[in-house]
C-alpha cells in the first residue's frame, strides 16, 4: 500500500496534561486509536487488526507535544 503523508491540525477543548497521557500512555491509546500498543523505550509499536506499525518518539515535551516517526515511512519528518 502506498503511504501518503498527511499533516492535520486540530484544537482539542481538553487539558494538555489529558492530551498529553492520551498519546504517550498504552491504556489510552488503545481507547481511541489502536487495537494494541507496546512501548519499549522511545518505539511504540501499535496494532490494527493484527498488523504492527512501529514508530519512534523523536521529540517529547511533557504536556506539550509529542512527535513520532514511523518506521516504515518514505519520507523524511
Amino acid at each position: 500500500m502506498e503511504r501518503v503523508r498527511i499533516k492535520l491540525e486540530f484544537i482539542f477543548r481538553a487539558s494538555p496534561t489529558i492530551l498529553y497521557q492520551f498519546l504517550t500512555t498504552p491504556a489510552c491509546l488503545v481507547r481511541w486509536f489502536c487495537d494494541e500498543v507496546d512501548i519499549n523505550g522511545h518505539i511504540y509499536s501499535f496494532i490494527w487488526g493484527g498488523m504492527n506499525e512501529d514508530a519512534e518518539l523523536i521529540e517529547d515535551i511533557e504536556d506539550e507535544l509529542v512527535r513520532f516517526r514511523w518506521a516504515e515511512a518514505d519520507f523524511p519528518n
